[in-house]
């Protein structure tokens, strides 16, 4: 009972330890005290070392496993002092007459979040890592201007919208058959697509989205007659989605059903018979398979390039005499924006 009473307080220091916050001040003064304040009350306070660093650590209150934080510095003489305020709250007012600089960027802060706070120049520079800190953000820092300080990829309720190309491998043989003289089809158009999403997690989430690729277009003659044709096609799809996020990007992968609606018009004239106009409707489900790459400049905002094979297959719609086997090699790239978590 002894051995336990002596080893409950480690167990529960280490775990405390484990979940813990860590904030890195570089290039304050040597000996300068430094602060971190989350919401309204000073979590943690060390001293920067010769080198002008400090590592603080402080614990999230024990309802949050992550929050939401706006981030601000201020300098005190030669007191360093960094801010954390949660979303929706009001923090306290600059210090005078301290020099406070705020970052309106929404951080994520969860169990395993560093941030890195560079005091070099007049505007602090922020990084955060969900894990430790690359060894090279506790450089000279302040000296270089092309680091990327990205958030990280979030979860929650995000919406794309993007603009690329689809490719339909079987137009120009369904459309010019066999008994063509001469035939012009383009299968290849612009394509526009528009989605929402929900990650769960960073890594798992499900997708519903919305495709038009542009009208497949042809023409073309034979022995004795003529035609043109468009086929406008509408493709809706569902889809799980499988991600690694490593900071502020994103690979994912994705795979589901997919829904097409499509018509099929043709203007033809016969030099025997005259001119008629011809039109078919499919409609059927299938399945589409790719993925894609996402970056994201703010917590709010993100670009995105992304691809795959989409399936379409159905038959005619009201009776109509007509198949629809055909497969879209889709690309695009977008803006994407996270709404909330």
């Amino acid at each position: 009972m002894r051995r336990l009473a002596f080893a409950l307080p480690l167990i529960v220091c280490l775990a405390s330890l484990a979940s813990a916050q860590t904030v890195i001040v570089t290039h304050a003064p040597a000996g300068a005290p430094v602060d971190v304040v989350f919401d309204n009350d000073r979590v943690a306070n060390a001293v920067a070392d010769s080198n002008g660093q400090a590592t603080l650590t402080f614990a999230l209150p024990p309802q949050l496993t992550e929050a939401d934080v706006h981030v601000a510095t201020e300098r005190c003489g030669d007191t360093r002092r960094v801010l954390l305020v949660e979303r929706g709250i009001q923090g306290a007012p600059p210090t005078t007459p301290c020099d406070r600089r705020d970052f309106p960027d929404v951080f994520v802060v969860q169990r395993i979040t560093t941030f890195v706070v560079d005091f070099t120049n007049p505007t602090p520079s922020v990084h955060l890592r969900q894990g430790p800190a690359p060894a090279a953000w506790l450089g000279d820092e302040g000296a270089s201007t092309s680091r990327l300080n990205l958030p990280p990829a979030p979860k929650g309720l995000l919406v794309s919208g993007g603009v690329g190309f689809a490719a339909a491998g079987n137009w120009t043989d369904t459309v010019c058959g066999t008994n063509t003289t001469s035939c012009t089809a383009t299968g290849t158009a612009r394509a526009l697509s528009a989605s929402a999403a929900y990650w769960l997690t960073p890594n798992i989430g499900v997708e519903a989205g919305y495709l038009r690729p542009s009208d497949a277009s042809a023409s073309g003659s034979g022995t004795d007659f003529t035609f043109t044709s468009t086929r406008k096609t509408e493709v809706a799809l569902i889809s799980g989605l499988v991600g690694g996020a490593i900071g502020g990007f994103r690979i994912y992968g994705r795979g589901g059903a997919t829904y097409h609606r499509a018509t099929l018009s043709t203007s033809e004239t016969v030099q025997s018979v005259g001119s008629q106009n011809l039109e078919s409707k499919t409609a059927g489900w299938s399945w589409h398979a790719g993925g894609g790459f996402e970056m994201w400049l703010k917590p709010y905002v993100a670009l995105y390039v992304d691809g795959g094979v989409v399936q379409l297959r159905g038959n005619g719609v009201g009776g109509a005499d007509a198949v629809m086997d055909e497969q879209l090699i889709v690309a695009n790239v977008g803006v994407r924006l996270h709404l909330w978590r």
